[in-house]
C-alpha cells in the first residue's frame, strides 16, 4: 500500500488571510487517531476573517503534497 491511512500526529497550521492577500499562521493544530482536530482561537468580534488549514508535505508524508483546507469566511456583526 503506498496511501497513508492516516494523518495521526500531524501537525498542520490554522490560517488568516491577511488584508496584503497573504496566508498568515494563527495556530498549530495536532490531528488526532481519526484524521481530526479541535482547537480554539480568539478572533475579534464584528470582524470578518478568511480561514483555512494548510498541511505541509512534511506532515503529510512522501508521495503527498502540501494540502489546504477550502478557505472559509468567519465573523461579521450579528
Amino acid at each position: 500500500m503506498t496511501a497513508r491511512d492516516t494523518f495521526a500526529g500531524s501537525v498542520a497550521w490554522f490560517q488568516m488571510l491577511t488584508s496584503s492577500g497573504s496566508w498568515h499562521r494563527i495556530a498549530l493544530v495536532v490531528i488526532n487517531p481519526l484524521s481530526i482536530a479541535k482547537f480554539h482561537v480568539h478572533l475579534k468580534h464584528g470582524h470578518t476573517y478568511s480561514l483555512r488549514i494548510y498541511l505541509p508535505q512534511h506532515q503529510a508524508g512522501p508521495g503527498y503534497l502540501n494540502g489546504t483546507s477550502h478557505s472559509q469566511r468567519v465573523g461579521g456583526l450579528s
